[in-house]
C-alpha cells in the first residue's frame, strides 16, 4: 500500500488522517472533502480510499460512485450503522470485490477496535489479497485492533452500545436521577471505562448520536429493543440542545464526585436494570448476528473499554 486517500471533512476524518499519517510516510496520505472539483483525479492517485462522508447515506453513497468510477484500488468506508449491502446497493457488481467496511472507534487514541467487514450475503466479497493488504494495514501500519464481523446494522459494538445508551438515557429521565451518579456506579459495577454512559454519550456528541439513533432504528427489526428505547432518548437529547447545554456531566463536578460513594439505591436498582437490559440485548444480537457472546464481549472491550463479562 504506496498511498492513502480519506475523504471525509468534519473532526473524525481529521483524526483519522493525523492516525494513517502516523503509519505512513508522510507525502502518502492525503485528506479531501467529498465535494472537492479534484476528486476524480485525486481518487484516481489513491491505492487505498478511506470513505468517512458522515452518517447520512446519500453523500456516502455520492462518493463512493466517484470511487467505482475512479478510483482503481481498494476502497472501504467508515460505516457507523450503513451495512455494506446497503452502501454497495446500484453500484456496479465488480466493485464489491475491493470493497470493505472499516468501522474505527473514536477517540483513536482511546479506541483501537476498528469492525472489518468484507462480504455480505448478496454482494461480492472483497477480493483475498485486497483483504490482507487491508487487514495488514490496520493492524501492522495503524496499530489498530480489527475484528471481522458479519454484515448486520451497526454491526456489534455500536448496536449494543447506542441501545444502552438510550435504555440509561430513558430510565434516568423518568425516575429524575443525576447521571453523574449512574456513571459512577456503573463504571463500577458494569465494567465501564471512566466515561461510562452518560459520558460516552457526551463525547460522541449529542448531535452525532441523535443522527446514529435514527439510522440504527431505521435498519433494525420492528420488533427490537432499540426500537422501543431510541425514540425518547432522542427526544431528551433534543430537548438538551434546546436549553443550549449540550452536555449531560458537568466535567469539574464530574472529575470532584469521581470518588463518591455511590450509597442511593434508586440508582443501585436502576444500574441492576441497565445490566438486565444489556444482558437481554446482547443475546438477541448474537442470536441474529449468530455470533458468540464472546465475540460480542470483545467488541466491547476494544470499542469501548467495557470489561464486564457477560
Amino acid at each position: 500500500m504506496k498511498s492513502v486517500l480519506i475523504v471525509g471533512d468534519d473532526r473524525f476524518a481529521n483524526q483519522l488522517f493525523d492516525t494513517v499519517a502516523r503509519g505512513f510516510p508522510t507525502d502518502a496520505v492525503g485528506l479531501t472533502a467529498p465535494e472537492d472539483p479534484q476528486l476524480p483525479e485525486r481518487l484516481g492517485q489513491a491505492d487505498w480510499v478511506i470513505e468517512i462522508a458522515g452518517q447520512h447515506i446519500e453523500r456516502k453513497q455520492a462518493v463512493l460512485r466517484a470511487c467505482a468510477e475512479f478510483a482503481p484500488g481498494l476502497v472501504s468506508s467508515d460505516s457507523s450503522v450503513a451495512t455494506r449491502h446497503e452502501l454497495l446497493r446500484d453500484l456496479p457488481a465488480a466493485f464489491g470485490k475491493r470493497y470493505a467496511i472499516s468501522h474505527f472507534f473514536f477517540p483513536l487514541s482511546h479506541c483501537p477496535l476498528v469492525e472489518v467487514v468484507v462480504g455480505s450475503a448478496s454482494d461480492q466479497p472483497l477480493v483475498a489479497g485486497l483483504r490482507d493488504m487491508l487487514l495488514d494495514s490496520l493492524g501492522g501500519r495503524l496499530g489498530r485492533s480489527v475484528m471481522e464481523l458479519p454484515d448486520t446494522p451497526g454491526f456489534v459494538a455500536n448496536r449494543l452500545g447506542l441501545f444502552l445508551i438510550a435504555s440509561a438515557i430513558n430510565r434516568s429521565s423518568a425516575q429524575a436521577i443525576d447521571p453523574n451518579a449512574i456513571d459512577r456506579a456503573a463504571a463500577r459495577s458494569l465494567g465501564l471505562p471512566r466515561p461510562a454512559l452518560f459520558g460516552t454519550a457526551d463525547l460522541i456528541g449529542h448531535p452525532v448520536l441523535i443522527d446514529l439513533l435514527i439510522g440504527l432504528s431505521e435498519r433494525l427489526p420492528t420488533a427490537d429493543a432499540l426500537q422501543s428505547a431510541a425514540p425518547a432518548a432522542i427526544a431528551r437529547l433534543k430537548d438538551i440542545e434546546a436549553t443550549g447545554n449540550a452536555r449531560f456531566i458537568d466535567r469539574q463536578l464530574g472529575r470532584e464526585a469521581e470518588t463518591a460513594a455511590v450509597d442511593d439505591q434508586h440508582v443501585a436498582d436502576l444500574v441492576a436494570a441497565l445490566a438486565s437490559d444489556r444482558d437481554r440485548y446482547v443475546e438477541r444480537m448474537c442470536s441474529e448476528c449468530q455470533i458468540s457472546p464472546e465475540i460480542a464481549a470483545l467488541a466491547m472491550r476494544r470499542g469501548y473499554g467495557w470489561t464486564a463479562e457477560w
